[in-house]
């Protein structure tokens, strides 16, 4: 494993670091986000995966073909509902969970309404690989 790290500098050049904070509350937790935020620590790769801000860590030699392979599973999905799923993501990151549940209730919904969706189903029940449209 590589020894790439991850911090704030920025206070040991006298700012703080704003734009980070709020991201860093919500991936890390208050306790250890403002430790980072006040001490400008860097976390080694495998410590960032420990605590959540990191999905994995790969050799640097394995790098690129990682990253190949997640963008092309990614690339095989509807980009209508990969849309869609994004943004309702988003704004349900923010709101209280019972508001997200009906938030997310409404664009189930929309998403139960496209074309993708039906040609999801129908591929699965026919044991087929689907034929996104992307609507």
């Amino acid at each position: 494993m590589d020894s790439a790290e991850l911090g704030t500098p920025e206070i040991d050049v006298g700012l703080f670091p704003m734009m980070v904070l709020a991201l860093l509350q919500r991936h890390v937790g208050r306790k250890r986000a403002l430790e980072l935020l006040l001490t400008g620590d860097r976390l080694k790769a495998d410590e960032a995966l420990r605590w959540g801000l990191l999905n994995q860590v790969v050799p640097r030699a394995e790098l690129d073909a990682t990253t190949r392979a997640l963008a092309a599973r990614v690339a095989g999905k509807s980009r209508a509902v990969l849309a869609l799923g994004k943004s309702s993501f988003r704004t349900a990151e923010d709101l209280a969970l019972p508001q997200a549940m009906d938030f997310l209730a409404g664009q189930l919904t929309l998403n139960l309404g496209t074309e993708d969706a039906a040609e999801g189903i129908s591929a699965f029940l026919e044991r087929r690989p689907p034929s996104w449209k992307d609507r």
